[in-house]
């Protein structure tokens, strides 16, 4: 059996009503993605950080974050990039229409204290009755969020 790891949770004085993690990176397939540690950094300001939240649909990553995961899982998704605009998230793949199930590259995030957290396909795609599956992430300014089961959020996969 693995050993359990833990991640601390961080406080932040301008809003303490959030969860913060101490986010060190993310790994798509076997690639660890080369983002810097201060991408997702918690700014003496206040701003910056990695919420975890459970009722948010969607995770949004900061721009170099966000750009770094989108281009590795674009190389590794073995479908096309679906560019019609039709679900309004950034990155979607046709999906053939006889397909039962798609294979997805692993997404892992690496949190402070050694605790990694290897995502089921579930959680971090999005697939409609359309031929449609989307990868379950946005673009962010300011803090990064990430959300705890989208699961439930998933049709038609």
């Amino acid at each position: 059996m693995d050993s359990i790891k833990t991640t601390p949770l961080i406080k932040n004085p301008s809003s303490p009503s959030f969860y913060y993690l101490s986010l060190e990176g993310i790994t798509i397939g076997d690639t660890r993605l080369p983002i810097k540690k201060s991408a997702f950094a918690l700014n003496q300001d206040g701003s910056g950080g990695m919420i975890i939240d459970s009722g948010t649909t969607i995770t949004y990553l900061e721009q170099s974050a966000f750009d770094l995961v989108k281009e590795e899982f674009t190389k590794q998704m073995q479908l096309p990039v679906d560019k019609s605009g039709q679900t309004g998230l950034e990155l979607c793949f046709s999906v053939p229409s006889n397909s039962q199930s798609i294979e997805v590259p692993k997404f892992i995030f690496h949190f402070e204290g050694g605790a990694d957290l290897d995502l089921p396909g579930e959680n971090y795609i999005i697939a409609d009755q359309s031929g449609v599956a989307c990868l379950a992430m946005e673009l962010s300014w300011n803090v990064h969020l990430w959300e705890l089961s989208a699961a439930e959020y998933v049709s038609g996969s």
